[in-house]
């Protein structure tokens, strides 16, 4: 049996489409989440990216930097500081962490300072504890995610 070659093309170019519709979501995900960070609505948020964090391996290296810091500065906002420092050393150290936007670069920086000198000064018998909301704070600014 043979196949008409125009219906060998359709069937490919609709694969084509569907392989590129398989990645929209996480784009767009990926922007919900950003969208409830702005909002202050962390826990919301985190829901998101935690849902993302399976697609992981099939994000552009660009998505992955910018899930990298929003699961991180997330955790940050709701006292998970292990967590923050965990993403947000990914972010830092993926290859296209110069990519992102300028304002979450700075963010990204003050942040991992603030973990890192956190960490210098534990005492081995005081380990560092999550804390809850709010306790995660830079200065009186918000970390921009936008």
């Amino acid at each position: 049996m043979r196949l008409c070659p125009v219906f060998v093309a359709c069937v490919g170019s609709c694969l084509g489409w569907l392989s590129i519709a398989g990645c929209m979501p996480i784009g767009s995900d990926l922007r919900r989440a950003e969208a409830l960070y702005r909002e202050a609505r962390y826990e919301s948020a985190l829901v998101w990216l935690r849902e993302l964090e399976r697609d992981e391996g099939q994000m552009e290296a660009a998505t992955r930097v910018d899930f990298h810091y929003l699961r991180g500065i997330t955790a940050f906002r709701l006292g998970m500081r292990d967590d923050a420092l965990h993403f947000l050393a990914i972010a830092r150290e993926l290859p296209l962490a110069s990519r992102l936007r300028p304002s979450w670069r700075e963010t990204l920086r003050r942040t991992l300072a603030a973990l890192t000198a956190d960490r210098a000064f534990v005492m081995p018998d005081n380990p560092p504890r999550n804390t809850p909301h709010g306790a995660g704070k830079l200065s009186s600014e918000t970390p921009d995610a936008g």
